[in-house]
């Protein structure tokens, strides 16, 4: 693995871990590395609040994810140690920050989900890649949508997103990202004995269920209208 800070690559890392999530604005990222006082890159890199930009590579040079350094921790101790840097990818901000004042009124009149997102990660210098599976889907308008002021935006665009059914994901660039799963697309990678060390499958029934009741709320002129639609699991 290979790792990029604001453009250089560093030597002296350990312990590098990342998770890739699909249907998220960010994947996450750990690692720790030898802080050298005397080095210019060091003392950018190791700053608290100096928001680096991490870019992670396979050994073949394909990136898996850029994001921002957000966390540091350091320690003290007799023996010098390794100290440990963690973040998310870039869109990840979207899941801490709310619509900006300046970004005001919350409600949008139609205006499609192409145009809202656009408006709302364009201060943070965010890129968005429209998928073509959903290329219609997201220029299709929202008769209305009105976002909360404590809502964060990562939370009101996956709301609206979904009332199209599309996923909220993001890019290896670090790039927001909205498309629809294809459930019939061929797997990536088969994982068996030959090529698997250990494996392990959970499976959890708490959740599932067999019927869902649907009840609609009674119009001035009729009673109450209940709706039983069973659902069969096989």
């Amino acid at each position: 693995m290979k790792v990029k800070i604001n453009g250089t690559y560093i030597k002296f890392f350990d312990e590098l871990t990342y998770a890739l999530n699909l249907d998220s604005v960010a994947s996450v990222f750990s690692f720790v590395g030898r802080y050298n006082p005397e080095n210019p890159l060091h003392r950018k890199v190791f700053k608290p609040l100096s928001y680096a930009r991490v870019e992670i590579f396979t050994n073949k040079d394909i990136l898996l994810l850029t994001g921002t350094i957000v966390n540091h921790s350091f320690n003290s101790t007799p023996t010098p140690q390794l100290w440990n840097l963690s973040g998310y990818s870039l869109p990840g901000i979207l899941e801490d920050v709310n619509i900006d004042y300046n970004q005001y009124p919350l409600e949008s009149l139609q205006r499609n989900l192409k145009d809202i997102t656009e408006k709302l990660i364009t201060p943070y210098n965010l890129g968005l890649v429209i998928d073509p599976s959903v290329t219609k889907d997201v220029n299709i308008n929202y008769e209305k949508s009105v976002a909360k002021p404590s809502e964060k935006i990562k939370d009101y665009l996956a709301k609206i997103a979904s009332q199209r059914n599309i996923v909220l994901s993001h890019t290896p660039k670090g790039e927001l990202l909205y498309f629809r799963p294809d459930t019939k697309a061929a797997p990536k990678h088969r994982f068996k004995k030959e090529n698997g060390i250990e494996m392990s499958l959970g499976v959890q029934g708490q959740g599932l269920h067999s019927t869902i009741s649907i009840l609609r709320q009674p119009s001035d002129d009729a009673g109450t209208l209940h709706l039983w639609i069973p659902l069969r699991i096989r």
